[in-house]
């Protein structure tokens, strides 16, 4: 008889404003450091065109403002992931957007975090040439194994926490860590891990806090749910809640309702239940409990992560977590993706409404025209393929049977003008 889980497991997120997700958001997130960063490497901007330089190839994702395609430099064959961002596809405050976090990649210089090579710029176009990922986010490469270790868990987590550990020290705060924004850098079994998307991220002055609310769900630290001055901290939270989910298999927080949700983890209210914790170290354990520490000021630093007694113990542990640990993963994965397809439609389907509604508008249809029915036509074209993708659909019916889950409350954008 299949164990049951005795919950419902919650997998929302917050998303940036862009209502289509890039297929492959996660080979060339968007952007945001300073320009003013003491590392910040100003060279790497260059004028003209890119074909150029390189030859441009087949889409990887794309979304309603920027596109991302694989390239091949003319130069030496090296294939990179190039967004193509249309500048008049943004507001101002949007295209600043753009610009903050391109300029946090280009201080970023670390091997787990995904690396911007060169930017270039037109009076229509910004052009990023980044680091091609082609191993697969976490817990994609989790499902796609036979089994799973505490020695792989560990793994990740050094390369995460090395990868928090240099931009701590740089005073960058990343705020939006999750299984999503860790990817693979090749198929390589022995490849490492890489962090992507700095679509959140604030490079801030030394022993400034900040205050902006943002996010995703299950992963934000208690301390922005309280409305509170963080720190980077942060940061800390979310890689401890993606530990504990990469041992068991489910998260630590959990609940149909988001506010019964966000008290949980304000009051970090979790367990280890058995029998799905019962072979766990002690070592990893107590890393959890020490990462999901509800005071910042005595929650581990990304230093004390690195030094902890399980990242050397768990060198030895290779006991495989088990079959059910890797089904749990996969359950989490579709309602993830399947809630992602969900979303979409119910986007496109509020839109069509509204260019119904004021279909006779003259002055609506003036202002909106060509490109609002580019859009919508888009929208509804990425929905549709979504929502019926037969495989998900299978994966949400399987899960159903599993869980006996109800329908968890919608994601909503989590983030406040930037402090």
């Amino acid at each position: 008889m299949r164990s049951r889980l005795p919950f419902p497991v919650l997998v929302s997120r917050f998303v940036l404003p862009d209502p289509i997700p890039c297929p492959l958001q996660w080979v060339i997130p968007l952007i945001r450091p300073l320009s003013t960063h003491p590392a910040s490497r100003s060279n790497l901007k260059r004028d003209g065109e890119i074909t150029k330089y390189y030859d441009l190839q087949e889409n990887l994702g794309k979304g309603s403002f920027a596109v991302v395609k694989r390239a091949q430099r003319k130069s030496d064959n090296r294939s990179f992931a190039i967004k193509i961002i249309r500048k008049d596809k943004l507001t101002p405050d949007e295209l600043k957007v753009v610009y903050d976090e391109m300029n946090i990649l280009r201080s970023v210089q670390h091997p787990n975090c995904v690396k911007l090579f060169e930017v270039y710029e037109t009076p229509r176009k910004i052009q990023m040439v980044m680091e091609l990922l082609t191993g697969g986010e976490l817990f994609d490469r989790i499902v796609a194994k036979d089994h799973f270790t505490e020695k792989e868990a560990a793994e990740v987590i050094r390369d995460m926490a090395d990868a928090l550990r240099y931009l701590h020290a740089n005073n960058i705060v990343h705020r939006d860590l999750k299984p999503e924004n860790i990817v693979y850098l090749t198929q390589d079994p022995n490849s490492i891990t890489k962090l992507t998307d700095f679509g959140l991220a604030k490079a801030k002055t030394k022993g400034i806090t900040m205050t902006t609310a943002c996010g995703t769900p299950q992963y934000v630290a208690p301390e922005i749910l309280r409305n509170e001055r963080y720190t980077s901290k942060v940061d800390i939270w979310s890689l401890g809640v993606i530990l504990y989910i990469m041992l068991c298999g489910f998260p630590p927080f959990y609940h149909t309702d988001t506010a019964q949700l966000y008290e949980q983890i304000k009051s970090a209210s979790y367990s280890f239940p058995d029998p799905y914790w019962r072979d766990i170290s002690p070592e990893a354990k107590d890393l959890v409990m020490r990462m999901l520490t509800l005071d910042p000021q005595q929650r581990i630093s990304a230093t004390e992560v690195l030094q902890h007694p399980w990242l050397r113990a768990a060198k030895n542990n290779t006991r495989a977590l088990g079959s059910e640990h890797t089904q749990r993963i996969k359950l989490l994965q579709a309602k993830r993706k399947l809630r992602r397809a969900v979303q979409l439609i119910i986007a496109a389907n509020k839109f069509a409404s509204i260019l119904d509604k004021l279909a006779h508008d003259e002055t609506y249809l003036n202002v909106v025209a060509e490109r609002t029915q580019k859009e919508l036509a888009h929208r509804r074209t990425v929905a549709v393929e979504a929502g019926h993708n037969p495989e998900l659909e299978a994966q949400m019916a399987q899960y159903r049977r599993l869980m006996g889950e109800d329908d968890t409350p919608e994601a909503t954008e989590f983030k406040t003008n930037d402090k």
